[in-house]
């Protein structure tokens, strides 16, 4: 077969300082799409998400799924109070849409163990999601995002990143 395309060049700005909200483009509707939307569409990059106007907050964080299992996904909160996730697709940088938490009608954040570790559930009417952002850090920009994104996309910029220890 023949090896894969190479990576596309890096987001300008992707890991120092924030951008502009002028500066990015408005959510596409790929967002929005349900997991079971046959939209081409359907399926963004983590550049478009990254770039996108809605977004107030995103990156990778480790999404705890039963006991003991665990997987890396990539959120994304919007300035709709909208938290999405997603996780890598076969086709280079893609990402496909898992699942999503409307945190409009309320949201409580509860620490399973706060003197041992940082990992939280987020709570709503529509469900519970359990995260474990790994250090006090990530967890704090965590509070930080959530804060931006229940608040309507608070200021003119955003916390930036890539990693699961740095968020977006």
């Amino acid at each position: 077969p023949p090896p894969p395309p190479p990576p596309p060049p890096p987001v300008e700005g992707a890991l120092s300082g924030s951008s502009p909200r002028e500066s990015r483009p408005s959510m596409s509707s790929s967002v929005r799409a349900g997991p079971g939307c046959a939209s081409p569409l359907q399926r963004p990059t983590q550049g478009e998400l990254e770039k996108s106007d809605d977004v107030v907050f995103c990156g990778w964080t480790t999404k705890r799924e039963f006991l003991w299992w665990s997987s890396s996904k990539y959120f994304v909160l919007t300035r709709h109070a909208e938290l999405h996730w997603y996780e890598p697709t076969s086709v280079h940088d893609q990402l496909k849409l898992r699942g999503k938490l409307d945190l409009r009608r309320g949201a409580a954040i509860q620490r399973e163990n706060a003197t041992a570790d940082y990992k939280f559930r987020l709570v709503t009417a529509d469900g519970t999601i359990r995260l474990d952002p790994s250090s006090q850090y990530n967890y704090d920009q965590w509070q930080e995002g959530l804060a931006l994104a229940v608040c309507g996309g608070g200021p003119t910029t955003r916390p930036r990143g890539s990693s699961a220890g740095k968020h977006v």
